[in-house]
């Protein structure tokens, strides 16, 4: 299952659960945190693209 697939399926599985369940707040707080580090990847994966083209 690639990045995409399992913050889409926390966030899924969080609305199923309802909002007062804690395994809810725990899956959310958990797509959060897989959607920070798939932009920090992006970020990091684009900055060294152009270290390589300006080298």
């Amino acid at each position: 299952m690639n990045s995409a697939a399992l913050i889409i399926t926390a966030r899924t599985q969080a609305r199923r659960l309802g909002s007062m369940d804690p395994r809810a707040k725990r899956l959310s707080r958990l797509a959060a945190r897989l959607e920070s580090v798939l932009a920090a990847r992006r970020r990091l994966q684009m900055k060294l693209e152009r270290k390589g083209e300006s080298a």
